[in-house]
């Protein structure tokens, strides 16, 4: 008897709590919207054979830098993607570039221009990107850069700027390697 008195208690009070519960007509409802999206996050990073490199020309020799001959190109940087599978496969199924960011020269905008602003400063030249695949130039900021498996292979060299002087000098320059899913 004893243990039934606490049961019949408690199913009294929840029977007396529900029949008190009762709605004001004067109450206003909220709603609330829920959005979202379920998506599958992978990621990929670039690596880059070297750091950074050393181009050296003499002035007499630079071409204009709308050539894109094979002996201007007088470094090769190997440019590769690494990453989960997924990044791997699209890389493979070449659904993956490099776009080549940085500051474009002010003659024609497509090589990279000499941001060295010293004294001895290097003028009039520029720092042409090509796929060394086929050496066809690829234009800072505009053309992609395409994997081959993997792999792409970035090459570089001095231009003479179309229209400008050449002056000899030392020269600085940087560039961003940057993926775009295709």
């Amino acid at each position: 008897m004893n243990k039934a008195l606490p049961g019949l208690l408690v199913s009294s009070l929840l029977t007396t709590a529900f029949a008190y519960a009762e709605v004001n007509p004067n109450d206003t409802a909220a709603t609330l919207s829920v959005t979202g999206e379920v998506t599958h996050v992978f990621s990929c990073a670039v690596n880059l054979s070297k750091q950074s490199v050393s181009l050296n020309k003499n002035a007499d020799d630079l071409h204009t830098q709308n050539s894109a001959l094979a002996s201007d190109i007088l470094d090769v940087v190997d440019i590769t993607v690494d990453g989960d599978a997924e990044c791997s496969e699209m890389a493979l199924n070449q659904q993956i570039a490099y776009k080549l960011l940085g500051t474009a020269d002010n003659a024609d905008g497509i090589s990279l221009a000499n941001n060295d602003l010293s004294e001895g400063a290097a003028k009039g030249i520029g720092i042409n990107l090509y796929d060394i695949r086929d050496n066809h130039i690829v234009r800072v900021n505009q053309d992609n850069l395409n994997t081959v498996g993997t792999t792409a292979h970035l090459g570089l060299g001095l231009v003479k700027l179309t229209g400008q002087e050449v002056t000899a000098g030392s020269l600085q320059s940087s560039l961003v390697v940057q993926i775009e899913r295709l």
